[in-house]
């Protein structure tokens, strides 16, 4: 089965975006009063990001060196400069994601990404700078936490498979990534950064269900899921979980049509790595 994302309402992920602290309108600090010097290196930072100046935003933010980095707003302002360093644009995120696609998951995060700079090491700063404050597990963050790390998984994977899957940036698969389930293809490391995104996404999907109308979205991620089992859930590369069999079903699900970026079709798509 063709897994399709029919994401059919943008409101309420645009409504998202003022949980990472980012105004395209303005400072979001303005109201505050006797500002610390910290404080305004935060509030330079959120202008720097608002203007798409992420690496000035982060060495603004590299400048809080007291307690007050352990904020949550500056961890998520932090969260949200090395996710657009990454790659992250929301405003793009969401148009990609709410388009009505027969594209298989992997295949369109990694169109999302045709012609934007990537960074995919980004993405794991800033998934770590929330892991480091709100937890490592959706249980343990609240709900605007979890859509960020949803969304921040869709970002990982897509940055990833388009830094390695797509070089020339056409929004196809170049000609030498060739075989997903060669480590000639794509590594372990490579492909367990693929798959902690998938694991992002899957780990936070209450907090995406709740935030998308159109249930054939839910239905597709829920389906894939419950077809991947444990190591589509794992978030963390340096896991125990890493077997060498989990990671053949993360290549099987990159090798496959319904799920990823090439042109395994096997109703069980495990089965696309022997």
């Amino acid at each position: 089965m063709l897994l399709k994302f029919h994401f059919v309402s943008k409101i309420s992920l645009i409504l998202f975006l003022a949980t990472i602290l980012i105004s395209c309108n303005g400072n979001v600090y303005t109201e505050l009063s006797n500002k610390t010097s910290e404080e305004a290196l935060l509030e330079n930072a959120i202008k720097a990001i608002n203007l798409g100046n992420y690496d000035t935003a982060i060495a603004f933010l590299d400048q809080i060196t007291s307690g007050f980095r352990h904020e949550a707003k500056v961890t998520k302002t932090a969260a949200a400069a090395y996710a657009g360093k990454c790659g992250l644009n929301f405003f793009n995120m969401i148009t990609s994601i709410t388009a009505v696609t027969a594209d298989s998951p992997m295949l369109l995060m990694m169109k999302a990404f045709q012609t934007v700079t990537v960074t995919p090491a980004s993405c794991d700063t800033a998934q770590f700078e929330i892991e480091i404050k709100y937890g490592a597990t959706s249980a343990s963050r609240p709900s605007d936490i979890n859509l960020f790390m949803a969304i921040l998984g869709m970002a990982k994977m897509g940055t990833y498979l388009r830094s390695l899957a797509d070089t020339d940036q056409t929004g196809t698969v170049d000609p030498a990534f060739a075989d997903a389930c060669a480590v000639g293809t794509i590594t372990d490391l490579n492909t367990k950064k693929v798959g902690t995104g998938l694991g992002l996404v899957l780990d936070n999907i209450t907090a995406l269900t709740a935030a998308v109308a159109g249930n054939s979205a839910i239905t597709a991620l829920t389906a894939l899921q419950a077809a991947c089992g444990a190591p589509c859930v794992i978030t963390d590369v340096n896991s125990a979980s890493w077997t060498p069999a989990n990671i053949k079903v993360i290549r099987s699900a990159i090798k496959s049509t319904s799920i990823g970026i090439q042109g395994c079709v096997d109703p069980v798509f495990t089965n696309c790595c022997p």
